[in-house]
């Protein structure tokens, strides 16, 4: 039998694992790169067709209106998206590999080895993350002017505090299933497949139906999570995102305690 360890050397040992490999490091960069390219990139094809209409190059097209702040939301998707399905997989992953077993056999506080194992996550998530955001805010400070940096700089911490949020919650999609592709499958479905069954059931049938649809979409985490950008300025922020910082709350308290339930329960069964 392996011999018990402390939470400090449980953690320190998640995180080399988890964080300090060249294949995690050279993967969560792939993830912050795509983001930011994804920014430039849009960002530059509406500056160039707003250019080309200005000359006269092309007609009939309206020019766009490009927001101080665009490219958040735009690069939230697809990072939360990344990690997101990556934390859930990896995770999955450690029950059938019998890392969790092994792990299980040096830790015999089952809360403490949870939490040490959801840690890693938040950190590559929020190191890279924020990151990418930076480049985002930097691009979009320098679009709209320094008077705008204060909004733009605490938009760029919640769209990083949205993607650490979606993080956890992959991590506890793949701890709940313990199977590689029904944690992926769970973590789309809440953040993806359900949305979009709502938004298009809710554009059909009576004023109720929609009303429900309307509270699903509210419910589901990546909306919620992506909302959480909105509330910067405060003056601006409506109701809706106001419930959508609930809900974002919800989900990262319920999800986390769901799971560790689980993790303790199945870890005292054996299975």
């Amino acid at each position: 039998m392996a011999a018990k360890q402390g939470f400090g050397s449980v953690l320190s040992a998640e995180m080399k694992r988890v964080v300090f490999q060249p294949r995690r490091l050279i993967t969560a960069t792939i993830f912050a790169a795509a983001a930011i390219l994804l920014f430039v990139g849009a960002t530059a094809l509406v500056d160039w067709g707003n250019n080309a209409a200005a000359s006269g190059e092309i007609e009939g097209v309206e020019p766009i209106a490009i927001p101080a702040f665009i490219g958040f939301d735009m690069s939230l998707s697809l990072i939360s998206f990344c990690f997101g399905i990556y934390a859930s997989a990896f995770v999955a992953r450690d029950y059938n590999d019998g890392t969790v077993m092994a792990s299980l056999l040096a830790v015999p506080n089952r809360g403490r080895l949870f939490l040490a194992r959801l840690f890693p996550w938040v950190l590559l998530t929020a190191v890279f993350s924020l990151l990418a955001f930076a480049v985002v805010g930097a691009l979009g400070i320098n679009r709209a002017g320094t008077g705008e940096a204060t909004i733009i700089v605490l938009q760029g911490l919640l769209a990083t505090v949205s993607s650490v949020f979606t993080g956890i919650v992959g991590f506890c999609c793949g701890a709940i299933t313990k199977k590689g592709s029904l944690s992926v499958l769970l973590f789309l479905a809440l953040f993806f497949l359900i949305p979009t069954v709502a938004s298009a059931a809710g554009g059909f049938g009576p004023e109720l139906l929609q009303t429900i649809m309307d509270g699903i979409n509210y419910a589901m985490p990546g909306n919620a999570f992506a909302a959480l950008i909105g509330i910067v300025p405060l003056d601006g922020a409506t109701t809706d995102t106001w419930i959508s910082l609930g809900v974002s709350i919800a989900w990262v308290v319920a999800a986390p305690i769901l799971s560790c339930a689980l993790f303790k329960t199945r870890a005292t069964l054996g299975r």
